[in-house]
């Protein structure tokens, strides 16, 4: 399973079908709904259509649904050529010659110019199998050409430009291609007698059906070609096999027609995808193929499946192949054997293929036994079905999680060389992973869902005087993202002051368990970026807070990080001391010697400065680290300002920084930042440990 997995992600083909198909979704949506409007099963509904306006809703979905489905052969020949392009050349070799050969070759074995009758209906839905054997055929012809034949001239035109050139060039290829295909096509005439490809392999799929020795053994031959075909995300077998439905059944009202097919195999539309639907829902681990189901719940209850199909994908994926096949065969038998034992009648009523299930049921056997059959197999298909979700999830997610830690590891990479973490922009599967992750940070910010962890603060009393409140976001089954790469995407987003006030609100809200464990004079850090600590939003928000949650305003201390964006000035100095009045202390983050941080200790507005975690880690091994660090200490006492070093790992770290007139900390030698659940009893053991 795993090599033909790799098979179907490695392969260029493979990989430029799934996205034509995805290219043409839109146009197979917008046909398929226009059908179910078209035909839905209500006689009072069908008259309203006739009669409004003339029959002017009647016109409008009959016209829609010709332009999707009666030129499809020529859309999925476009999107599939210029998918193959795009997947298998690089951005500056690319030609699309191969998009105007195949649509040729398309158009030559169709037999569109042999045709008496409408020859758009040719373009259409019943010749897509020849559309994609044109474009194979080309791509083929072309990589041929490449490996092995060697054109000893180049056309070049003086003055025309690259692009120019470049299709001149394309012109030998372009020449051999359609010579080749004509040389078939001329072959495939003169034997058979027949101008279309697609009459030929109808032909020859009739001829296989009618070696069964039964109906049912006729039915069993169809059902696997439908679900072969649509393993490869071609909607209708009568695609591919035009006719084929009335070909081979004789009485189109018994168990055996192409009705009994649809009402009790195909349960939410081929390969039964209800019954797929139903096992994410209760067995699927992955929060996206759920939301997936959710949204395409209402197309599968009127057969039209293709949002699950290609959204998820079941299309061209190996791991669905087995109970696509066999649940609506194994359904299909069920229902025969309810026949045979005339559970339900032998003779069948018509019923059209967009009527719900259950409700097909009952129209299709005129009595509740056709709804009950259709119950059990929705059971039986879920059962099948549910070890394969669970299978697909694991796997998916695997390589889901392996995405999201490489991405984050691009972000590092950006980080360390200075040119910026933005993400966002990039291009192909990460940028789609960035972009998803993204809407769901949003989401999450909108919804105040933000999960905050705390990293306690103690004194050199051991005494736990505070805690920072710490980011901690999760993403679906990959668990903590990268702090720094989450506030990355909210900067890139322009939603980094939302987050902000997000992370405020859940702080604020565990402030009374935080006060009721530490003591009422303990300080809750809240970080806050200088850009946003200087705008009148932002001002207006902590008054805002302040008022709500006035008993415990005293207890936060906003400690501003990225200074390098704070302009100092009388606004900024106003703005800081009315909301001191409120209650709001003031820190700075990662303060150093720098004239940038001096600068600050000027005014009486700050309580506490934290030492940049660089200067705190090399007070062991480095005298002047440890002299820069006394200076500061000094500085900041003499103010009347508390100064904190974190990152302290180790005993000899702490009593090095307590020597140097640094007494409050935080670090691993205490604790990590935990859960608010956890805070108690982890303070608890620390004041007895440390």
């Amino acid at each position: 399973m795993f090599k033909l997995s790799d098979f179907f992600e490695k392969s260029v083909v493979i990989q430029a079908l799934r996205q034509a198909i995805i290219m043409c979704i839109p146009i197979l949506l917008i046909g398929s709904f226009c059908l179910i409007f078209r035909i839905f099963p209500n006689r009072q509904y069908q008259i309203f259509l006739e009669n409004f306006q003339g029959g002017i809703l009647l016109h409008f979905l009959d016209d829609i649904y010709r332009i999707t489905f009666l030129a499809l052969g020529v859309y999925i020949n476009l999107a599939l050529s210029i998918s193959i392009v795009n997947t298998a050349c690089r951005k500056e070799n690319r030609n699309f010659s191969l998009v105007f050969v195949s649509l040729m070759l398309f158009f030559l074995f169709s037999g569109v110019f042999h045709m008496n009758g409408n020859t758009v209906d040719i373009m259409g839905e019943n010749d897509i199998l020849v559309s994609l054997l044109a474009v194979f055929f080309s791509y083929t012809m072309f990589n041929i050409i490449d490996k092995y034949v060697k054109v000893n001239f180049k056309l070049y035109s003086s003055g025309a430009d690259a692009s120019f050139t470049q299709m001149l060039n394309m012109l030998p290829k372009i020449i051999i291609t359609l010579i080749c295909g004509f040389l078939l096509y001329c072959i495939m005439v003169f034997t058979t007698g027949e101008h279309s490809l697609q009459n030929l392999i109808t032909d020859f799929m009739y001829s296989i059906i009618k070696k069964g020795n039964s109906k049912f053994t006729k039915t069993l031959i169809f059902a696997l070609f439908q679900l072969f075909i649509w393993l490869f995300g071609i909607r209708k077998f009568n695609i591919i096999f035009p006719g084929s439905t009335q070909s081979f059944i004789s009485n189109p009202c018994t168990i055996n027609s192409h009705t009994a097919w649809n009402v009790f195999a195909s349960i939410g539309g081929c390969g039964s995808t209800m019954c797929l639907a139903i096992a994410i829902l209760i067995f699927g681990k992955k929060n996206t193929s759920k939301k997936l189901v959710k949204l395409s719940s209402i197309p599968i209850l009127f057969n039209v499946n293709e949002l699950l199909l290609f959204g998820l994908p079941v299309v061209l994926n190996p791991i669905y192949i087995i109970p696509f096949t066999i649940v609506p065969i194994v359904n299909y038998g069920i229902a025969s054997l309810a026949s045979y034992l005339s559970i339900i009648p032998q003779t069948l009523n018509y019923v059209e293929w967009t009527t719900p299930p259950i409700i097909s049921g009952f129209f299709c056997t005129g009595n509740i036994s056709g709804s009950l059959i259709q119950i059990i197999n929705l059971a039986v298909g879920i059962l099948i079905y549910t070890p394969f979700v669970i299978y697909a999830d694991k796997k998916s997610l695997e390589q889901e999680n392996k995405m999201v830690a490489d991405l984050i590891c691009q972000y590092k990479e950006l980080e360390e060389s200075g040119e910026g973490g933005n993400v966002l922009c990039l291009k192909g599967i990460y940028g789609v992973l960035a972009r998803t992750l993204a809407d769901e940070i949003k989401c999450k910010i909108d919804r105040n869902e933000i999960n905050l962890k705390y990293q306690p603060q103690f004194n050199n009393k051991n005494e736990c005087i505070g805690v920072e409140s710490l980011l901690s976001l999760e993403y679906s089954n990959y668990g903590k993202l990268y702090t720094p790469f989450v506030i990355g995407l909210t900067k890139e987003m322009e939603y980094q002051s939302k987050l902000e006030k997000a992370i405020f609100i859940v702080a604020l809200n565990d402030c009374k368990k935080i006060v009721n464990s530490l003591g009422p004079n303990c300080k809750i850090a809240i970080n806050i970026t200088g850009n946003s600590i200087q705008t009148q939003e932002f001002e207006e928000f902590l008054v805002e807070m302040a008022d709500k949650y006035k008993d415990y305003i005293k207890n936060i201390l906003i400690e501003i990080t990225e200074q390098d964006s704070l302009k100092i000035d009388e606004e900024l100095i106003s703005r800081l001391e009315r909301l001191k009045k409120l209650g709001y202390s003031f820190g700075i983050d990662d303060f150093s010697m720098g004239s940038t941080s001096i600068r600050y200790l000027k005014y009486n507005i700050f309580d506490l400065v934290k030492i940049d975690g660089n200067l705190s880690k090399d007070v062991v091994n480095n005298e002047r680290s440890r002299d820069i660090v006394k200076v500061m200490a000094g500085l900041t006492n003499r103010f009347g300002i508390d100064i904190l070093a974190e990152y302290v790992e180790d005993k000899k770290q702490k009593d090095i920084l307590e020597k140097i007139g640094c007494y409050e900390y935080q670090g691993y030698y205490f604790s990590q930042a935990v859960n608010l659940n956890e805070l108690d009893d982890v303070i608890e053991n620390i004041s007895n440990a440390v």
